[in-house]
């Protein structure tokens, strides 16, 4: 739902179906509010565009977990960021954690 301070996610493991039925099935990462949505604008920062994916703010040591089997495909450190680790679920989609 959204009220207005974004859209709260109070279940890590809830499933999440792709659409058109293509039968992936990933879980909420973790509990916490979704900052910004698929497609939001990235005005301000470098490479600006649209979010490719659904960014999620958490507190600070709150548990994470893969939203979805896969493999790892990188991890590095980032001096903003802290860390990026990027998971591959194969047939083009992938999800990167950070923190």
């Amino acid at each position: 739902r959204e009220d207005g301070q974004g859209f709260r996610c109070h279940a890590p493991g809830a499933r999440v179906v792709q659409a058109g039925g293509g039968g992936m099935v990933m879980t909420l990462p973790v509990t916490g509010t979704i900052r910004r949505k698929f497609g939001a604008e990235m005005a301000g920062q470098k490479g600006a565009g649209t979010l490719p994916g659904i960014e999620f703010a958490a507190a600070r040591g709150a548990p994470v977990i893969a939203a979805a089997a896969g493999q790892l495909r990188s991890i590095e450190g980032d001096p903003a960021a802290g860390f990026n680790l990027v998971l591959d679920h194969g047939g083009g989609l992938s999800t990167r954690y950070s923190g």
